[in-house]
């Protein structure tokens, strides 16, 4: 679709990334690309309907960086793109990178390190540097504004845990959080990180919602490796499980997706 090239275009470099499947075979695509100038990837399979529901076609999803489908439709219509910019900007928010556009001098070892992803070591720079400029007012003001900037998606990673809390999966949540306690090991988020999974290990709910996640990502990671069958058979037993606590939907909704595979 050439709309959709003006928008690959465009966003691709701020790091949207578009993926077209059709059901045609492969030679019928590849002509239709160079034709229509598409430049963005296309994959062929003739089960591709099936595995994402689609019921009419063209069918569009928009996915965010967790993996949620925030927006699904025709992709001629409007409302998706809308969207883009502030997807964009939060998944730049989350990710383990952080790029400072123009670092000042002071900041240039502390905004190297972010870039590398190296979050805690980033952290305790800018802590070495307010000891070392404590008379300089506006070296101290830029190391300041670098912390509350940290301080941003610090919350920003907040935020998306509280979600995984809500829902009751607690054992993707631990995951998630164990994998930020690496990439942020030496700042308070990663202290105030490693003391909440101490929490988690002794709350009797907790434990038991973890227990039972652990088994809907066991079920799921067989799914997507080719058995949805045996997968759909432990979800339908989580489920009862599952029953009346907070993971209840969360099961549903993962024999749900299974379920279309």
């Amino acid at each position: 679709m050439p709309h959709l090239v003006k928008v690959w275009e465009e966003y691709a470099p701020k790091g949207l990334t578009i993926l077209a499947l059709s059901d045609e075979a492969s030679g019928t695509v590849e002509k239709h690309m160079e034709e229509h100038g598409m430049t963005y990837p296309i994959g062929t399979g003739a089960k591709g309907s099936r595995a994402f529901g689609v019921k009419g076609i063209p069918a569009a999803f928009l996915i965010d960086h967790t993996g949620t489908i925030v927006w699904q439709g025709h992709p001629g219509n409007a409302g998706w793109e809308d969207m883009l910019d502030g997807a964009l900007e939060k998944a730049a928010l989350m990710a383990d990178q952080w790029t400072i556009p123009s670092p000042p001098a002071v900041l240039k070892k502390a905004a190297a390190l972010a870039q590398k992803g190296e979050m805690g070591k980033a952290w305790k720079e800018s802590e070495n540097l307010l000891k070392r400029f404590v008379e300089d007012p506006l070296k101290l003001a830029e190391v300041r504004t670098f912390q509350e900037n940290f301080g941003v998606r610090v919350k920003a990673q907040n935020d998306y845990i509280a979600t995984f809390g809500g829902d009751g999966c607690y054992q993707e949540a631990a995951n998630y959080v164990g994998d930020r306690i690496k990439v942020y090991k030496g700042s308070p988020a990663a202290d105030e990180w490693t003391a909440m999974l101490k929490t988690w290990s002794k709350d009797a709910e907790i434990k038991s919602l973890m227990k039972l996640d652990k088994k809907r990502l066991d079920a799921m990671e067989k799914a997507f490796a080719g058995d949805a069958d045996k997968a759909k058979k432990s979800l339908r037993a989580l489920m009862k499980k599952a029953k009346g606590t907070r993971i209840e939907a969360a099961m549903e909704k993962a024999y749900d997706l299974v379920s279309g595979l």
